[in-house]
Parts: structure tokens; sequence; C-alpha cells
């Protein structure tokens, strides 16, 4: 789909480079793994009761699980630093496109606050509850 059919330039607001990026880094770090594993797998013990076992892959699997509670941690926070703090003045095009591409709305608003003279806007998604 092109820009001029949506009616605005998806690039200006949104970069799939970090997306893509992210990927790239999850799947190098799924690679990894798995050729660990089959690499050391039986050298290091596969029986959960020799020492071995305990000394590699029971510190890896610690370090998995803290690393998802740091990884959690992060994202819940991300979201909650970076949320829209002005529900109750979405508009329309700003619900749909996730508050985003304001400068594209075709009432000509610079924000999701009101202008000066403009009556306040009331978001769809408040008037539906």
């Amino acid at each position: 789909m092109a820009s001029n059919e949506r009616g605005y330039d998806i690039s200006q607001w949104y970069d799939s480079k970090p997306v893509k990026l992210g990927w790239l880094g999850m799947l190098a770090i799924g690679v990894f793994w798995v050729l660990y594993q089959r690499t050391f797998g039986y050298s290091h013990g596969l029986d959960s009761m020799t020492p071995e076992f305990d000394s590699v892959w029971m510190g890896l699997w610690r370090f998995n699980i803290l690393a998802n509670a740091v990884f959690f941690a992060t994202a819940i926070g991300w979201i909650w630093v970076t949320r829209d703090r002005n529900l109750t003045n979405l508009d329309p095009k700003d619900v749909e496109s996730g508050g985003r591409g304001l400068e594209q709305c075709p009432q000509g608003h610079s924000g999701s606050l009101p202008q000066p003279g403009e009556p306040k806007r009331e978001g769809r998604v408040l008037n539906r509850l």
C-alpha cells in the first residue's frame, strides 16, 4: 500500500530499523543457544544428577530466569514512562493511529490538546465505556 493510499506518510513516525535489529538480535541469541547446547550437551552432561549438569546448565538456567525478569521490568517500565497521559482529549484520528501522525490530522491539529478557540474533543474509546 503506497503512502498516498493511506493519506499520510508512515515514514514520518514509524522506523522499522529497531524492530529489525530486535528480531536479528533474538535470532542470533536463539541460534547461539541451540549451537551451544548441541556442542556441549554430551561433554558437560545431560543427566540432572551429575555435578557437571548443575555447574553448567543450572547456571545458564539461573541466568535465563534473571535476564527474563530484568527484560520484563525494563519493558513494563518503558511502556509506563512513554504512555499517553492525556487520555481525555484523544480525537478519533489519535485513537486509530495509536497517538502518532498528529501532524497529518485532517482538521489541522498539532497535537491531542484542543487548539485555542476549538471545542473540547472527546475520544471515541472513552465514549464507548
